[in-house]
């Protein structure tokens, strides 16, 4: 894997506690990253969003991860998602969101990876959420 993997990579990042890390981290990768630091906030954005994937915690403010995934691909249906979680046990109902999953602790590595894995899987790299 080179030294900036994400280049080219614009991600929407939403955990409460980590967000900004999170998105420092992208930028060291290459790419390029936009906060989220809870649900509401992030159904603010919704509507805005022109991103090439959303990485989500499972724990939001307010909601759960899951749930804006859902919302997510309700508006944008190609768009790649990464879920991430703290918590030890699968979580229910997780391969219907359509997403890679990463257990924290991560590093950058792992999550490079979770996030070219997503995009990926979305088979090609689709236009930007809102372009469609």
């Amino acid at each position: 894997m080179t030294d900036k993997p994400l280049q080219n990579v614009l991600a929407w990042v939403v955990d409460d506690e980590m967000a900004r890390v999170l998105c420092r981290t992208i930028e060291q990768l290459g790419g390029e990253a936009i906060p989220s630091t809870s649900l509401a906030s992030a159904r603010i954005m919704l509507p805005l969003l022109r991103v090439d994937v959303a990485v989500i915690d499972v724990l939001l403010t307010n909601g759960e991860g899951p749930e804006l995934i859902r919302e997510l691909h309700a508006r944008y249906q190609k768009l790649p998602c990464v879920l991430i979680s703290g918590m030890i046990a699968p979580i229910p109902g997780y391969e219907e969101l359509e997403c890679s999953f990463l257990m924290k602790p991560f590093d950058q590595q792992e999550l490079a990876t979770a996030i070219l894995d997503a995009i990926e899987k979305a088979d090609t790299m689709p236009p930007r959420a809102g372009d469609e």
